[in-house]
């Protein structure tokens, strides 16, 4: 299946929720956006976007442990 976020994201982050739909996590310019995907066409819902707090690392909402990708560059 290919997923078709906005242009110039890439995704960054997979999971599933607890109905088992497809998650994806991709970085934008002031943050986080968190999609949900669909599983029959591959278009994208956003669910949320989170701005990225003034830090050199973080944890997301909602997870338990820090991802590389979350870095400041």
């Amino acid at each position: 299946m290919s997923v078709k976020l906005p242009r110039g994201q890439y995704i960054d982050d997979v999971d599933v929720d607890r109905s088992k739909r497809l998650i994806v996590c991709s970085k934008t310019a002031s943050g986080v956006a968190i999609y949900q995907v669909s599983h029959q066409t591959g278009a994208v819902k956003t669910l949320k976007k989170i701005k990225r707090p003034n830090v050199a690392t973080w944890v997301l909402p909602g997870d338990d442990t820090y991802e590389r990708w979350t870095e400041r560059k």
